[in-house]
């Protein structure tokens, strides 16, 4: 979902090529000054990255080394100078998508998932629903936050025959937050306003990520912008979900939809590989309170919940990574 999951998903499914492809804007400002790349990275990373991109060692077990290391040579703290500063901070947002932030109720034991944009009807409401339905189950406690005063999720949730945990809040998250995270909740999905209110910024601040829907036309692209910004300015993992796609053609994805992603692609935003496609199952299983996996289990609509919602364990579980490397680092120093 965010750049270095895409890398290891195409390298799992053999495109290392692609892979190497992708790894280059990471460090493509260090690839043409080998002596700022060697102060950053030092010798050791900056020598086996050079061997991976020029194909001496392409595979999938360097390729997780090395985004592992990138990342926390990234991260590393050290009296440096502002410009080799900049040039971490850089690599790490360019090729991720986000920074760390140490203070995060996103912990290993509950993660808080914020769907936001500016646009509306771009789909936070219809994906924390169905992700919430997907995910939740007896053993593994949700937490659904419906912070839109339209009210879309609670609504839903009203519809269920078995009703997900759910809180209705405008202000107050950390407090709901920190409960939910005394109660034992793993997952807590907020839906806000489509504004970048004082409720919308307070959610993002306590996201272990935040998803920003976009449908792929030209206003939804210019709206994801304001969003991407405030995530970035206050250090927030964030990735951009394609929804409400036209459907593909023989597993070839429609011109709209290849436009918007390398529109994003341009301004290095992290985007899921996938696509939510606008399917009536979407529609008709909100309007009998159930998620698309519930609706039809063996449905295409269900199948894309799936691959979404395993982009995201994937992120999460890579965000987790870097934010324990960055401890250990500060630690050890």
């Amino acid at each position: 979902m965010l750049g270095g999951v895409d890398l290891v998903d195409w390298a799992d499914e053999g495109d290392l090529e692609r892979a190497a492809v992708r790894i280059l804007p990471v460090v493509g400002q260090f690839i043409s000054n080998p002596s700022l790349m060697r102060i950053i990275l030092g010798n050791d990373l900056s020598g086996r990255l050079r061997a991976f991109i020029e194909g001496r060692d392409l595979t999938v077990e360097t390729l997780r080394k090395l985004l592992s290391d990138l990342i926390l040579a990234s991260v590393r703290p050290s009296a440096e100078s502002a410009d080799i500063r900049s040039a971490r901070f850089n690599a790490k947002h360019h090729s991720l998508g986000y920074s760390v932030q140490p203070e995060s109720f996103g912990s290993s034991s509950m993660n808080v998932l914020v769907f936001a944009s500016r646009k509306g009807g771009s789909g936070k409401s219809t994906l924390a629903a169905h992700l919430a339905a997907h995910v939740h189950k007896p053993s593994r406690p949700c937490l659904l936050i419906d912070g839109d005063p339209q009210g879309s999720l609670a609504l839903w949730n009203k519809l269920r025959n078995d009703s997900l945990p759910l809180k209705s809040a405008q202000r107050g998250f950390a407090e709901l937050l920190k409960t939910a995270k005394r109660d034992g909740v793993e997952w807590v999905f907020i839906d806000t306003a489509p504004n970048l209110s004082a409720s919308v910024t307070d959610a993002i601040r306590c996201a272990t990520l935040a998803i920003i829907p976009c449908r792929p036309g030209v206003f939804d692209l210019d709206a994801v912008k304001e969003t991407i910004g405030f995530a970035s300015q206050v250090r927030v993992p964030y990735a951009v979900v394609i929804n409400a796609a036209p459907p593909k053609r023989q597993d070839v994805e429609s011109p709209m939809v290849l436009q918007a992603r390398n529109s994003l692609a341009e301004q290095r935003i992290p985007v899921w590989g996938g696509q939510i496609t606008q399917r009536a199952n979407f529609s008709l299983s909100l309007a009998e309170g159930e998620g698309a996996r519930e609706y039809e289990a063996a449905s295409q609509a269900a199948a894309e919940i799936g691959r979404l919602w395993l982009g995201i364990e994937r992120s999460v579980k890579a965000i987790h990574g870097v934010r324990q490397g960055a401890a250990m680092h500060r630690v050890a120093a």
